[in-house]
């Protein structure tokens, strides 16, 4: 839709972990929204707005963090080319990136099979007892990840990745 154009949102149901006043000087105010994905912030205020009878708007919005991603942990282009080998120190691991992601835990006698791409059928079976996974898990050993697969209902989980890490140093050596 065009610019100034009323547009109609559906109504989603969102999560909201935190909402805070920070700041209030008449008649602007700062508002810390902790959300799930999805939320409309420019809707919530909207909704604010109609419900204390004033209406409101959004005139700054910045994110905070989304995921393991934090504001506070980011650096600026001009210091990544000062000194490389300090954004590579700042570089997550797969396991930080990906902790929010359902696990399912391996036995030591599976990793190999993983590692070689085998569908395990206790994870099959895992996946169809399981509704709610028609989404992305992780397979891992402990804090070690291994695969990252996607389930569809009905159908085989697929590997989408495979992580070979003994395998790569390998051959970086």
């Amino acid at each position: 839709s065009g610019e100034g154009e009323d547009v109609e949102l559906k109504p989603r149901q969102v999560h909201f972990a935190g909402l805070e006043l920070e700041g209030f000087v008449s008649p602007d105010f700062v508002l810390r929204v902790d959300c799930s994905k999805g939320t409309y912030v420019r809707s919530l205020i909207h909704d604010i707005g109609e419900r204390l009878g004033c209406g409101a708007h959004v005139t700054e919005l910045r994110r905070l963090a989304s995921g393991p991603f934090e504001l506070s942990r980011a650096l600026t282009l001009d210091r990544i080319l000062e000194d490389p080998s300090e954004a590579e120190a700042h570089l997550l691991s797969i396991e930080e990136l990906l902790q929010s992601w359902p696990h399912v835990e391996l036995e030591a006698s599976e990793v190999d099979r993983v590692r070689s791409g085998v569908p395990l059928l206790r994870v099959q079976r895992f996946v169809e007892e399981n509704e709610l996974f028609d989404r992305r898990l992780v397979l891992a050993q402990g804090e070690t990840i291994h695969a990252l697969i996607e389930t569809v209902p009905g159908k085989e989980f697929e590997y989408l990745r495979v992580l070979n890490r003994a395998i790569r140093q390998l051959n970086a050596g």
